[in-house]
């Protein structure tokens, strides 16, 4: 999200009301904002239209539907997304834009690809015992639009123009709730396919938009097609960290589906668990909320120390980076700690608030049974994921794989053990998972903070000798004068000050006796 700290830091920098409320929704905009305006767009569909008229189990097959396309739609282009932005963001930075359209272009085909792959089984299970083709058909579009959606957005940070972004999501679902009223109202068709067609309708308009406003910002293609796909192989570790987290967020409810006395084999088609499934999604909103206080934080906070800190070696000596790092380290600690506490703040008032409100909106039995302990893992699992990040920071990629393999590990064991336990404790498997990566995750920044000099001067961060990095002879002179300056110790510094205020004071007087001598030979001519 590169460019997102910029323009917190303009709107919050100020110190007012108005312009923290700003940033605030700013944040939420470019985070969860458009999670948040699709899932009240479906919400608001299931009130205008005649929703609770069909058939039960026309509605359970559309709920279905939605809750696959949206579980691999992420499974698939997260770790897709990871490697390939890290490429354009490359690009950017090297100026050399016109391989960003290439790339674009090659993970997009990717993306399809495994996209058709994905839906395979269930088209033709849905084939097979009799689904309309009619219904199978705009699964199928819905699900390859919202994979090109999902990806697409990566490029936020390349583009850098949210107004635009906002605008296609406006309109999208603007046309969606257009759609599906008169699809009802005017044309008398099926609930479920007005729904299913106005989502298609969406996020088509989305795709769309996004990928004419990269055609424009990006005109001309090097079409180099082939570099892009070495980065899956330069850094492994980002792809996997995030295969292995987003699978981790859904491996729980893949146990689930499979655990007898939760499931339901709806349609013939689909495997579901929908209490479980429902109180997941309540849980999940409860604590989103994280990831908008984290971009805050780090953006308009850490960034800052952690850049100021890179900084010194282009000028400092080693006490400069010692004070730089401790500064760091102490606004890493304070923010993270920030995070925690006031996420857990909100947390407890929306648990509180859903408990005593969620009854009467018709959401008790099994999914408030459900909800509590679900709730808790998804408070660790969000500060888990800030802990990635911040590793990210200091490129600790095995760190990262080891925080997000231990939480997928620990998630699929801890579930498939409590669904031998009573309903109330089903959602440990995730906290158990989110525990376990939370722990790796603190022991590895412990371990950063005593080897960061290493992690950061010693292994490329600041002066890349690859042929992706490659830099200007200024800048690799720059380099070298500062990394000659980290290896004097503070008496050579000061020796060195010394020496070389000596011979400017010895400079000093010999342009002044040289200027009395040309005074006094003024004075003998005269």
């Amino acid at each position: 999200m590169a460019g997102i700290g910029f323009e917190l830091k303009k709107l919050m920098g100020k110190g007012n009301i108005v312009n923290l409320v700003a940033g605030t929704t700013y944040a939420v905009m470019v985070t969860i904002g458009p999670t948040i305006l699709l899932a009240g767009t479906l919400m608001l569909m299931y009130v205008v239209l005649p929703y609770s008229t069909e058939a039960f189990a026309d509605r359970e097959f559309l709920s279905s539907t939605i809750l696959y396309v949206f579980i691999f739609s992420m499974i698939i282009t997260s770790p897709l997304n990871s490697v390939l932005s890290r490429y354009v963001a490359d690009k950017i930075y090297q100026e050399q834009i016109t391989d960003i359209m290439p790339a674009i272009n090659v993970g997009l085909a990717l993306n399809m690809v495994l996209a058709f792959l994905a839906s395979l089984f269930i088209v033709f299970r849905e084939i097979e015992v009799g689904i309309d083709p009619f219904f199978t058909f705009l699964s199928y579009w819905f699900f390859m639009v919202i994979n090109m959606s999902l990806y697409l957005m990566t490029y936020v940070s390349a583009l850098k123009d949210y107004g635009k972004i906002g605008m296609a999501y406006f309109l999208g679902i603007l046309a969606a709730l257009v759609y599906s009223i008169l699809s009802v109202y005017v044309f008398h068709n099926a609930v479920s396919y007005s729904i299913l067609g106005s989502m298609v309708l969406c996020f088509s308009i989305i795709a769309t938009m996004l990928y004419a406003n990269l055609k424009t910002y990006f005109k001309v293609s090097s079409k180099n097609y082939t570099e892009a796909l070495k980065y899956f192989l330069r850094f492994k570790p980002l792809f996997i960290t995030n295969f292995f987290y987003t699978f981790g967020l859904y491996v729980h409810n893949f146990v689930y589906w499979n655990t007898p006395k939760h499931n339901a084999y709806i349609g013939n088609v689909f495997w579901t668990a929908p209490a479980y499934d429902m109180a997941t999604c309540l849980a999940l909103f409860t604590n989103i909320s994280t990831l908008v206080i984290f971009v805050v934080k780090a953006e308009t906070s850490f960034f800052g120390s952690y850049q100021a800190y890179l900084e010194t070696v282009n000028g400092g000596g080693g006490e400069d980076i010692e004070l730089a790092k401790k500064n760091m380290f102490r606004t890493l600690k304070s923010e993270l700690f920030y995070i925690i506490r006031f996420q857990f703040i909100i947390t407890i008032i929306l648990f509180i608030l859903a408990m005593i409100f969620l009854p009467d909106f018709g959401f008790e039995g099994l999914i408030l049974t459900f909800y509590p302990s679900l709730a808790a893992a998804y408070f660790v699992t969000f500060i888990m994921y800030c802990e990635v990040i911040f590793l990210f920071y200091f490129d600790d990629g095995i760190g990262t794989c080891m925080v997000t393999i231990g939480f997928f590990i620990g998630t699929l064991v801890g579930s498939i053990i409590t669904t031998y336990f009573d309903v109330v404790f089903a959602g440990l498997g995730l906290f158990l998972g989110a525990f376990i990566g939370w722990t790796i995750g603190y022991m590895r920044l412990r371990r950063v903070i005593t080897k960061i000099d290493e992690q950061i001067f010693c292994r490329g961060m600041i002066v890349n000798t690859t042929s992706a990095g490659k830099m200007s002879k200024r800048r690799i002179e720059e380099a070298d004068e500062a990394l000659a300056a980290l290896k004097l110790s503070k008496e050579d510094r000061i020796k060195q000050e010394a020496e070389q205020q000596k011979q400017k004071m010895f400079a000093q007087q010999k342009a002044e006796r040289t200027a009395e001598m040309k005074e006094i030979a003024q004075k003998a001519k005269k």
